[in-house]
């Protein structure tokens, strides 16, 4: 009988620990199992986070690098000491005639230093294309105004043309302002841009370098009251690739009654024989 009861004993004693194993061991499993839902949980957060905080760094940098993206096109200087040459050919070609050009407020030639363009050569292209701008007083408003032209060396004529008119006397804010198209343009038909130019007066100029001025043709047309005085050649361009040259004319132009006059400036080119 006592056999008996210490057997019943250890028999309920091994089912007991069994039944603590088996606990300890479904806490293990929980344990674990929610330790690996929290690393799932973190990896997820990792997956989606991490690229919005990489796109958002890619995205700050290109507005960084847009913001510091310099033009390639800058306002072009002016061609030094043409506008003195062309005064200075004038002079003496109304010297010779006997006349004398007036500076007063009255007169015929009294808008000459007044209404003279600056010329501001641009560039070339290795294939002889020349752009360049010219800068004046417009009639009538006298608002400042910016005129651009392409040149074609093949025939001579304007492959673009653009003027640009404004109350305002800041020339380069003309030009930032109407950037997107400048540039278009000249990158376009392959500008390369200098800031220095090699200008000479020694050159032979061809006496065929002078373009018909459209004061001629109006005249012709007598659809003007403005007429021609004088035009002529100041000096020559060098182009750095040795594809052509640039005659550079003046055109003086006005209207004597109105006492109004203007000098204005185009190019010839002359393509280099192969």
């Amino acid at each position: 009988m006592r056999l008996l009861f210490v057997f019943v004993f250890l028999l309920g004693l091994l089912s007991c620990g069994e039944e603590k194993s088996s606990s300890s061991s479904s806490l293990n499993v929980s344990s674990i199992n929610s330790e690996s839902k929290k690393e799932d949980t973190k990896t997820l957060k990792k997956v989606f986070l991490e690229p919005v905080l990489v796109n958002d760094s890619n995205s700050n940098n290109q507005e960084k690098n847009s913001l510091n993206l310099k033009p390639k096109y800058k306002f072009p200087n002016e061609l030094n000491n043409l506008k003195k040459e062309t005064i200075s050919i004038l002079e003496k070609t109304y010297k010779d005639e006997g006349q004398e050009i007036e500076y007063g407020y009255h007169g015929y030639h009294n808008m000459l230093n007044y209404n003279h363009e600056s010329f501001h050569p641009i560039g070339w292209s290795k294939t002889g294309v020349f752009a360049f701008l010219n800068t004046g007083v417009g009639d009538g408003c006298g608002c400042p105004y910016i005129r651009i032209k392409i040149i074609n060396p093949n025939n001579n004529k304007a492959i673009w043309e653009h003027m640009i008119i404004d109350g305002d006397d800041d020339l380069e804010q003309l030009w930032s302002e109407n950037y997107k198209i400048i540039n278009e343009k000249l990158s376009k038909f392959d500008i390369e841009q200098d800031s220095i130019f090699e200008f000479s007066k020694s050159l032979s100029i061809p006496k065929n370098s002078l373009k018909l001025h459209r004061i001629e043709e109006e005249v012709e047309e007598e659809a003007t009251s403005y007429e021609l005085q004088e035009k002529g050649s100041v000096g020559i361009i060098k182009n750095p690739f040795k594809k052509a040259m640039a005659v550079i004319n003046y055109y003086y132009w006005g209207n004597e009654a109105r006492g109004e006059s203007t000098i204005e400036y185009d190019v010839y080119l002359i393509k280099k024989r192969q």
